[in-house]
């Protein structure tokens, strides 16, 4: 597949609503239409779930558009990612109580 043909099979499954977003990063012109870009696909076009997004360690998480206040970031990181379900990390560390392993 060539990339035109993927780029045009990527819009598709874009909401018409962020197209414009995505087009303007296809064509390398926009460092923030290219991150907006990013966090939309990786949450199904959905702007509310980029704004709640749990994914701490993404290295977009920072700067992700749509952010609201920091109080308004709540909840653990093993909780849904945009869409994708976390898996919980296992205990690991024999001998600590999971209260000493967590805080």
């Amino acid at each position: 597949m060539t990339r035109e043909e993927q780029i045009d099979a990527r819009m598709l499954a874009f909401s018409p609503l962020y197209r414009g977003i995505y087009r303007k990063a296809i064509k390398g012109k926009s460092l923030r239409a290219c991150i907006n870009a990013q966090c939309l696909d990786c949450c199904a076009s959905q702007r509310d779930e980029v704004a709640l997004c749990t994914d701490l360690a993404c290295p977009l998480w920072a700067v992700r558009p749509y952010r609201r206040s920091a109080a308004a970031h709540a909840g653990p990181p093993n909780v849904a990612v945009c869409e994708k379900e976390a898996e919980p990390e296992p205990n690991t560390s024999p001998g600590l109580p999971l209260a000493k392993q967590n805080g």
